[in-house]
């Protein structure tokens, strides 16, 4: 086996050893989250199982971990504003999914814009959140 091909199945190896890994560590994150909804356990799965969890208010929040998203180069503040809160929603649904990315749910919502010679500019800062 040439040294490339070993190279490629070690990737594929660590690949299935994740996603294995992901599962078992869901069923533990599941039993370690008694967060109830509906009257039933919240259920973490995916990339979340790595994060503790909070309940603020009717959402389940990750505890202490903020996802960030930015812009830069737009004509006018709402332009950057909404350009850095696509940014946010994009990276937190490649890793979360659809069930994490909702920006209006989000916690600790946290915008700052600024205008350069390049346009206006925003960066935004929010914990993912749950129903």
């Amino acid at each position: 086996m040439s040294l490339k091909s070993r190279w490629y199945c070690g990737l594929a190896l660590a690949a299935a050893a994740c996603m294995f890994g992901l599962a078992g560590a869901a069923d533990a994150a599941n039993k370690k989250h008694p967060i109830m909804k509906g009257g039933k356990p919240f259920v973490l799965s995916g990339a979340a199982v790595i994060h503790d969890i909070v309940r603020i208010g009717g959402r389940v929040c990750f505890d202490r971990h903020v996802h960030y998203g930015s812009s830069m180069g737009q004509s006018n503040v709402k332009a950057a504003q909404a350009a850095a809160v696509s940014s946010w929603y994009e990276l937190v649904q490649l890793e979360y999914g659809s069930q994490w990315s909702s920006y209006q749910l989000a916690a600790g919502k946290d915008v700052k814009c600024s205008q350069s010679g390049a346009g206006w500019g925003c960066e935004v800062h929010a914990t993912p959140c749950s129903r």
